[in-house]
C-alpha cells in the first residue's frame, strides 16, 4: 500500500483530473465533440472495434519505424560528409547549428 500511495498515486490523481475535465468539457458542448471526443466516447469505440484500433496502431509504428530509419541513415551519411568534408561542413553547418537553437515545435511543420 505504501508503494502505491508513493509511485501509483501521484501520476494517476493528474490523469484522473484531466480525463474528467474533459469529459466535463465536452458534455458541456464547449469544444465540439468532432474536435476533442470525450474520453468515454474513445473508450466505447475502442471497445467496439478492437481490430481497427490495433490496425492503425500497426500502421503507425510501422510509419515510424521506417520514418526513424531514414533519418538515421540520412543523419549519419551528413554527419560523416560533414566531418570530413570542408566543403560540405562550411555548407551545411549553419543550417545545423541554426536547427538546434530553434525549438523542434516551430521547425515541425516548415519540414
Amino acid at each position: 500500500m505504501k508503494q502505491f500511495l508513493r509511485f501509483i498515486l501521484p501520476p494517476l490523481v493528474p490523469l484522473i483530473v484531466v480525463v474528467l475535465i474533459a469529459e466535463w468539457i465536452v458534455a458541456r458542448g464547449l469544444v465540439p465533440s468532432w474536435l476533442i471526443p470525450a474520453p468515454s466516447q474513445v473508450v466505447k469505440a475502442m471497445g467496439r472495434d478492437p481490430r481497427e484500433l490495433f490496425g492503425a496502431a500497426f500502421d503507425t509504428t510501422i510509419a515510424s519505424l521506417i520514418g526513424f530509419t531514414l533519418s538515421t541513415i540520412v543523419g549519419m551519411i551528413l554527419a560523416i560528409l560533414m566531418a570530413t568534408g570542408g566543403l560540405i561542413q562550411r555548407a551545411f553547418y549553419p543550417y545545423a547549428v541554426l536547427f538546434q537553437t530553434i525549438p523542434l515545435i516551430a521547425i515541425a511543420p516548415l519540414l
